[in-house]
């Protein structure tokens, strides 16, 4: 839950934008259009190949970051961009039944039954951004926790699953690109860092260079 002296983090610098203090809690109606969604406790199946115990407070803890996983992956796009998508879906469902057809909105296939959007690592970044960090006692900053995602990119391409086959994609320039299999590649995990980011905020404190008056003065 966001607390009051969070706020601050919430502010949109560049527009000047501060959200609610109840946004990135809860879902919109729409937001599964947008985004790979599964509900908690199928994610928790696929991780744990179990059923949740809500007296264990391992389960609890995974329930928790679970939930905060996809609420940050639906907070990735604007309350408005939702709301105007829903809407063209439904006035297409419309149109639809205008002519006798159900919807161009159906399912074709079933998802995998294990962990293939990079659940796992958005659920360890979750729980590294609770530490204490170089600048707040309560959490760790965006740009720390989102090196745990390069680490388990960079285990990936060298790992054998990647390597057993290589795919390429070049052009005439002789520049090429390998294709790898990467849960973390997934659209939910894109959407996931883009709420992640907008949730925590950026504290961003560079090295700047010395004024031509104050090296005079040292």
């Amino acid at each position: 839950m966001v607390r009051r002296n969070d706020l601050d983090r919430l502010e949109n610098v560049w527009r000047g934008l501060h959200r609610s203090d109840e946004a990135f809690n809860h879902a919109r109606a729409g937001d599964h259009l947008l985004v790979p969604f599964e509900c908690d406790q199928c994610i928790f199946v696929k991780l744990r190949r179990n059923l949740p115990n809500v007296d264990d407070p391992r389960d609890r803890l995974l329930l928790g970051c679970i939930r905060r996983m996809n609420l940050d992956s639906f907070w990735s796009r604007e309350t408005q961009t939702v709301r105007q998508n829903t809407r063209r879906a439904e006035k297409q469902i419309e149109f639809s039944s205008l002519v006798g057809l159900d919807s161009p909105f159906k399912f074709t296939d079933r998802l995998p039954e294990f962990d293939h959007c990079g659940y796992e690592v958005a659920i360890a970044m979750l729980i590294y951004s609770r530490k204490p960090g170089k600048y707040h006692r309560t959490h760790v900053q965006f740009d720390t926790i989102r090196h745990l995602r390069s680490t388990f990119s960079n285990f990936i391409r060298a790992s054998p699953q990647s390597n057993n086959t290589t795919t390429s994609l070049g052009d005439f320039k002789g520049n090429c690109q390998r294709l790898v299999t990467d849960a973390c590649g997934s659209l939910f995990f894109k959407r996931f860092m883009e709420g992640l980011k907008k949730r925590m905020g950026q504290d961003w404190r560079p090295n700047i260079a010395l004024s031509t008056k104050l090296i005079i003065e040292l």
